[in-house]
């Protein structure tokens, strides 16, 4: 059967005008038709037909099942078997960084849980999938884990992680935390936050003491950031995965 696509696009009558000059265009309701759409769901990627009502599109489909949608005034417009995609902007992705998180490891905001954080960190460090130089590097954290820092101090600054910089980025891309090594490392330590601004401080989590636990956000990062190796990034990859994501959900542009 066919299915909905919820999505209000700004319109695709630019495209159709440069296939098909016919005054049919204008029409407020139309279906287009012999056509490959590419409709962004993995299980059904692609349909031949799609009803179009102002500026909506309220189905997606084979023409005779979209045809049941649409009223007696519709307008056939046929694509001759002509390729269509949305054309949705993201007007704020951090393109290049993402596509480098999904090629790394990456949770995806799976882990509830501390030992669900652990078995998955343990499992990288063994097939090395998550390394970026000697960082062992986890992305997509869900950020619900920071209000058990000290479980994670525990876990991560003891056994095989006393000599291993960890860092664990959250999901939201703001917030982060490093174990003692890494900030051994980066250089974060009880001195360093001493020295900050009270502004400066925010970007920190600390202990009465002014003793760092590993919870950065912001621009606190940028410590660490700076011990990444700079060939620790494939920018070509990256690029080419975060295109491949984004076609994924018909997002076809982005700045």
């Amino acid at each position: 059967l066919r299915f909905l696509l919820p999505l209000l696009l700004t319109y695709f009558t630019s495209f159709l005008a440069g296939a098909q000059s016919d005054v049919s265009l204008s029409a407020p309701e139309k279906i287009v038709y012999n056509a490959r759409i590419f409709t962004a769901n993995r299980t059904q990627p692609f349909a031949e037909a799609v009803l179009i009502r102002g500026k909506k599109i309220i189905a997606v489909g084979n023409l005779e099942e979209v045809k049941k949608q649409a009223s007696k005034q519709v307008v056939l417009i046929d694509m001759h078997g002509g390729f269509i995609m949305p054309g949705m902007i993201d007007s704020h992705p951090h393109a290049i960084d993402g596509g480098d998180g999904l090629l790394r490891a990456n949770l995806f905001d799976e882990a509830a849980t501390v030992d669900e954080l652990a078995k998955y960190v343990l499992l990288v460090k063994n097939n090395k999938q998550g390394m970026m130089g000697d960082f062992l590097v986890i992305d997509g954290v869900n950020i619900g884990i920071w209000s058990k820092l000290d479980e994670i101090q525990q876990i991560f600054n003891t056994g095989e992680f006393i000599q291993q910089p960890v860092w664990l980025r959250g999901s939201d891309g703001h917030t982060s935390w490093v174990n003692k090594a890494a900030m051994q490392r980066a250089g974060i330590t009880r001195e360093f936050i001493q020295s900050l601004s009270e502004n400066e401080l925010k970007f920190y989590g600390f202990n009465a003491n002014k003793e760092p636990n590993g919870f950065m956000s912001e621009s606190g990062q940028d410590k660490v950031y700076n011990m990444i190796p700079a060939n620790a990034t494939d920018y070509d990859k990256s690029a080419l995965k975060a295109m491949e994501y984004n076609n994924g959900y018909g997002i076809t542009a982005w700045l």
